[in-house]
């Protein structure tokens, strides 16, 4: 059986890999609670955090995240907002 040294870079390059792992940009998620006077919702993530043992976790409740609608102008598209529904959610 060989040894086998990883270079420096093979080092960084995993390390950086495994940080991405767990970088969203955006997640499904549902809704927990909708407030339409401020237009937010509390939500849930619908995937859970897989460990490296393989062990999976619930994700916490997002609260007080915006809900946006369609809009151009002085119009927009608005729609009734209600516990369970399935939302996509952006992260910048």
């Amino acid at each position: 059986m060989s040894e086998y040294t990883p270079s420096l870079e093979d080092v960084i390059e995993q390390a950086i890999d495994d940080v991405l792992t767990d970088v969203h940009t955006c997640l499904p998620a549902v809704v927990v609670t909708y407030y339409p006077e401020t237009q937010t919702a509390d939500i849930q993530p619908a995937l859970k955090k897989k460990y490296d043992d393989g062990t999976l976790t619930t994700r916490p409740i997002i609260p007080s995240v915006p809900v946006q609608f369609l809009a151009a102008g002085q119009f927009s598209f608005t729609f009734p907002v209600k516990k369970g529904d399935d939302v996509w959610v952006f992260f910048s």
